[in-house]
Formats: C-alpha cells, structure tokens, sequence
C-alpha cells in the first residue's frame, strides 16, 4: 500500500486492524452497532466511542489516527462493524 491508498474493512465478528510497521491510518468512519470502538495497543483498550445509544449516531465524522503501536478495535453484536480511512504515511 501506498500513502493515498483507502483502506476498510467489514465484519460481522469484532474487528482489530492494526497497520504493519512505519504505516500510519487516518480512520474517517468506523463503527461497531450499538457496541464499542476502541484504541488498542494489544494490552490496554481505550474508548473512543460507545455506541449503546442509537440516537447519539453512529461512528461517521470519525478522526482516529493509528498506527501500529496505538491501533483500532472494534466490538460488534449482530449487526455487523466497519471501518474506512486513508494511509497518511
């Protein structure tokens, strides 16, 4: 991949997405159903949004950078998880 590259992902299981060394990700929307999206470095998960609450929206309008140290993981019910974003470096 390259910088300008769109990277996503879908899933019906929780999700992590952790870019390989040196690569670094502008997440623009990422979403787990009425559950969670978190920063993770594989030991400690930090929330970013919690989407238990339908009427407070869903993960659009996301700016999450991550790299693979501090990278993205998200919890999912049935409904299905997402995420979209472009490789910045």
């Amino acid at each position: 991949m390259a910088v300008g590259d769109i990277v996503n992902g879908i899933s019906n299981a929780d999700l992590t997405f952790q870019p390989a060394a040196g690569v670094s990700i502008a997440i623009t929307h990422a979403v787990g159903w009425l559950k969670e999206v978190l920063f993770t470095n594989g030991v400690i998960d930090a929330y970013i949004l919690f989407q238990g609450d339908t009427k407070n929206g869903g993960g659009e309008n996301t700016k999450i950078m991550i790299n693979n140290t501090n990278y993205l993981k998200v919890l999912v019910n049935a409904n299905g998880t997402s995420y979209s974003g472009i490789q910045i470096q």
